[in-house]
């Protein structure tokens, strides 16, 4: 997905994330900001985008005669995951306390997939084609967001920003502190070499909703000795330095895909402006 440019949090990683809790306090957050962050969309901004594809989708349905009543949800936005909540795996301790490991979805998502699901099973054929088919709505809607935007390929930043996760999993310290958080999983009677590990614990079906106590007895568990070992807060801290080092060595490019960022959010502000325009006539 094409980012926007956001403002960094004007916080020091340490403050944000892995530090122990003390007994009262809310339950432990790993929301953070990273440099990356600048080049895509914040939470705000998809719910922008996700309004403004909706609305195109729906005026194009309405040209071609159909009535479309689907309605996307800005999923990219979801509370558990945004702000690189789970960048490191599951760090929530309220949310490993009700839902372990997995991920459920919110009431809009939820409402979003039912309108949809119900859309397409009333639908014509024609009618999906006119949505889904080559050159249809959805195609339409999307050039109508891309239009006249430049240097919209971002493929290339997703490909440096797995770079910079395993770098960072490689820094000695982050070695160090995932070692000691095995060490403390195993006092606890769970034995993983990683978090990652965890997460992909085959007891667990993540695919289903139903989550057993064992998963949440893990996942708790998990959250406590990241705490413990400032795991969070020591691998954000290399992922820092490696994505600053990065951004440097590519600033041309960075600052090309901000530019877009831009001239991307601008046609979604747009879009929804002309038609309050218009309602207001």
């Amino acid at each position: 997905m094409a980012g926007a440019v956001v403002a960094l949090v004007g916080v020091g990683v340490a403050a944000c994330a892995g530090a122990a809790q003390k007994p009262g306090t809310p339950p432990f957050r790993a929301a953070f900001a990273l440099p990356f962050d600048a080049y895509r969309l914040n939470d705000e901004d998809l719910v922008t985008v996700t309004a403004a594809r909706t609305r195109l989708r729906r005026e194009c349905m309405a040209k071609k005669g159909f009535v479309w009543t689907g309605k996307q949800s800005a999923a990219d936005a979801h509370p558990l995951l945004s702000k690189n909540a789970r960048r490191y795996g599951l760090a929530d301790s309220e949310a490993a306390r009700r839902y372990g490991y997995h991920v459920p979805d919110t009431p809009q998502e939820a409402q979003a997939q039912a309108e949809e699901a119900a859309w397409a099973g009333r639908a014509s054929k024609a009618e999906q084609s006119a949505l889904l088919g080559p050159g249809g709505c959805v195609d339409q809607a999307d050039s109508a967001l891309w239009k006249g935007v430049r240097d919209r390929d971002s493929a290339w930043l997703v490909d440096l920003e797995y770079a910079a996760v395993d770098q960072s999993a490689a820094d000695p310290a982050v070695v160090i502190a995932t070692r000691a958080w095995s060490d403390c999983m195993r006092d606890n009677g769970f034995d993983y070499q990683t978090p990652q590990a965890a997460v992909e614990d085959r007891r667990w079906n993540l695919n289903v909703p139903k989550v057993s106590p064992a998963e949440r007895a893990v996942a708790a568990a998990d959250v406590r000795c990241k705490q413990k070992t400032d795991l969070v807060t020591t691998r954000a801290a290399a992922e820092w330095r490696i994505q600053t080092k990065m951004i440097e060595q590519h600033a041309k490019r960075f600052e090309a895909l901000r530019k877009a960022n831009q001239s991307y959010l601008g046609n979604a502000r747009h879009t929804l402006d002309r038609r309050a325009d218009s309602e207001a006539r």
